[in-house]
């Protein structure tokens, strides 16, 4: 079920900028980013990050910069003696190990800090996607799939998971059922080879219902396994790399 973004998280989401960065490269259409002039960030697209395969990352560096957001408006609070008279009690919900002492210029940095960071890890799955997609091609090609220049192409670019959503709605195929809301790479992957076989045998007049698409996902079942593996290892990866930026904010 997709998540439904308040207006008020939207607005927060789009003003820290190495976030909105990052979630506009993993959602925006291949035809959309001929377009230089900076949007903001829809609810689409949102939703999107949350709930496609870099949910794991966007999850982490979502909370870290929530986190430096409510510390930084208690200090501009605390600060301004024409506000804080009339805050009769400020709660952000920070955890007790949080260091409250941390001024605005320190929260700062570490916010810089998660700039960097989140740019990084997008470029560790990038690499991953790459090879990723390399594979895939190669292994349906050795298994007798004739793709075409255009098929090719399709399986190699990165599109927002709710492009590929609606191309299943489109050709009246079936999503494959994913094992909780959040959809990991190997099923991502899964839905472009499926569009991409679908594609290949209906453009030379071979059946090319689910059973069919099946079959021959089937024989390529052990590129799915390696992509859910190496996933799995840069996640826990990259929660490290966060949990030590998120160390700079604790006592």
């Amino acid at each position: 079920m997709p998540m439904i973004v308040p207006t008020s998280a939207q607005l927060i989401i789009n003003e820290w900028l190495g976030l909105r960065e990052v979630l506009s490269q993993i959602t925006t259409p291949i035809q959309d980013k001929q377009n230089d002039v900076p949007h903001l960030l829809s609810e689409t697209q949102i939703s999107d990050g949350f709930h496609g395969p870099f949910h794991p990352m966007i999850s982490q560096i979502f909370s870290l910069y929530a986190t430096i957001g409510k510390m930084k408006v208690r200090q501009i609070i605390i600060q301004d003696d024409n506000i804080k008279p009339h805050i009769r009690e400020l709660n952000t919900n920070l955890s007790d190990d949080i260091n409250l002492d941390l001024n605005v210029a320190a929260l700062d940095k570490t916010l810089k800090q998660l700039d960097s960071l989140a740019k990084k890890q997008l470029q560790e799955w990038q690499e991953n996607i790459d090879h990723w997609q390399q594979q895939l091609v190669m292994q349906l090609t050795f298994g007798g799939i004739n793709l075409s220049e255009l098929e090719i192409k399709e399986l190699s670019q990165l599109d927002p998971l709710y492009v590929l959503v609606n191309r299943f709605t489109h050709l009246h195929l079936e999503l494959p059922k994913t094992n909780s809301e959040h959809y990991t790479f190997a099923e991502y992957f899964k839905l472009k080879a499926i569009l991409c076989v679908h594609s290949a045998l209906s453009r030379q007049f071979k059946p090319h219902g689910m059973p069919e698409i099946e079959k021959i996902l089937k024989n390529i079942k052990t590129e799915f396994d390696d992509i859910e593996e190496k996933a799995a290892e840069l996640i826990e990866t990259q929660e490290q790399a966060t949990q030590e930026l998120m160390q700079t904010l604790r006592y």
